[in-house]
């Protein structure tokens, strides 16, 4: 485990503790190595004392006594919860630590021009089938690649150039679209309650659309199956127009289209439509890298994994003509998708080429980017200076080895692993 992880395992929990024993408001804990400091985060809309805060500051101090190196110079600030541009529906307590991937891994993404190209259209199909609904719903991990799509696209075709009607735009978006945990994740009725509840409480007359993805769209199903089982009753169930998209890359007896009208139980006529739309490959199926969250189910939780990556795009003959790479594998995703064909392409050895140097270029990115969190951390007293130097010199070595070998573990999309791993990554 490197160093950050090990940092962080060991003060979020007792920082948290630490600072819910003082209110109520407080939603989770996590260290920002970006600037050296410990955050306490509050909702968006909570506001505490100035003796609330002194006394919260105290006690996570106190706590961290025996954990950082210094507490004196201990930065612990307050911040506001990161406000998504849709509503999540998961569990908003979260204790557990940030996933961050190791920093001096890259990963390798062989990826086909026509998977890419799939993707690209079915999104931009999602994207207009919103457009003709009043709420976007869906659920993790699954939906989660393509639910930040819709929303980004949608930010860059439509946010007002008027930053003063900027809250009233996004306020919207966070109206019409929602994220659910898995109807399965914890075993109990709570998931199926969280999202039948909401959907039925719509307005009278609005409509719907459900998407979700995989392989064979038992996801899409469950959600369908739930409102027929549960809508007859229901006190009441507002949406009179469902409409939900299976979108999988497999085949499935199961993947009949349904056109049916339903009941509920105040006379209303509902009108539930499911359909499957298919796709070359679905890449972010299994794989937690790509869709950027990684999830404790139990809890209803999830946590953001950033990993490093360099995409290679293969054309239809098995030529690598395009290799590109990020600091984010789900970021680099999104970007590969929203790109249109180029006029040329490169040739196989250049593109080989290329994709050793944006190795070598993240390599140097991510070199800078620990060496930034390792200077902060010995600097507002998380480690010792004994630490420090020994983390330092395990990062010359560390990295060394990577550029010096110039290889790159490579994800399967097949048997959905890391090959030169061989440990199979499910979500």
């Amino acid at each position: 485990m490197e160093w950050y992880n090990t940092l962080e395992q060991e003060i979020v929990p007792v920082a948290f503790d630490a600072a819910k024993v003082i209110s109520s408001k407080v939603k989770y804990a996590q260290v920002e190595f970006e600037n050296g400091s410990v955050s306490i985060v509050i909702p968006f809309h909570e506001r505490l004392s100035s003796e609330e805060w002194q006394e919260i500051e105290d006690s996570v101090r106190s706590a961290l006594t025996r954990i950082v190196a210094d507490t004196g110079r201990l930065k612990i600030r307050l911040r506001h919860e990161f406000r998504s541009m849709f509503t999540r529906h998961l569990e908003a307590i979260r204790q557990t630590p940030n996933v961050i991937g190791k920093l001096h891994e890259i990963l390798r993404f062989p990826i086909s021009v026509t998977a890419i190209t799939g993707l690209r259209q079915i999104y931009f199909e999602l994207l207009n089938e919103a457009a003709e609904h009043d709420y976007v719903a869906t659920t993790a991990l699954g939906g989660i690649p393509a639910l930040i799509f819709l929303v980004r696209q949608i930010e860059d075709e439509e946010r007002p150039s008027d930053q003063n009607e900027w809250a009233t735009f996004y306020d919207a978006l966070r109206e019409k679209f929602h994220l659910f945990p898995g109807l399965n994740w914890s075993g109990t009725d709570d998931e199926k309650a969280l999202f039948f509840n909401w959907v039925s409480s719509l307005p009278d007359g609005s409509s719907v659309l459900l998407f979700d993805t995989g392989t064979s769209g038992n996801g899409i199903r469950e959600m369908v199956n739930l409102i027929r089982e549960q809508i007859k009753g229901s006190i009441r169930f507002g949406p009179s127009q469902i409409n939900a998209i299976g979108v999988v890359d497999g085949k499935d007896s199961a993947q009949r289209d349904r056109d049916e009208e339903y009941e509920s139980s105040d006379g209303k006529s509902v009108r539930v439509r499911l359909r499957f739309k298919h796709v070359p490959k679905m890449l972010t199926e299994d794989c937690q890298r790509l869709i950027g969250y990684t999830s404790v189910r139990r809890q209803l939780m999830l946590a953001p994994l950033r990993s490093n990556a360099v995409m290679q795009i293969i054309d239809d003959d098995g030529e690598l003509v395009y290799s590109c790479g990020a600091l984010g594998a789900d970021s680099l995703l999104r970007s590969v998708i929203q790109m249109r064909q180029s006029n040329g392409t490169r040739d196989s050895e250049s593109a080989d080429f290329m994709g050793q140097v944006i190795s070598f270029a993240v390599a140097y990115f991510s070199i800078g980017k620990e060496y930034t969190m390792l200077q902060n951390a010995y600097e507002f007293g998380l480690i010792s200076e004994r630490q420090a130097k020994g983390i330092k010199e395990r990062m010359a070595d560390k990295y060394s080895k990577q550029v010096i070998s110039g290889e790159s573990p490579e994800w399967d999309f097949d048997k959905k692993e890391v090959r030169s791993e061989g440990s199979a990554e499910s979500s």
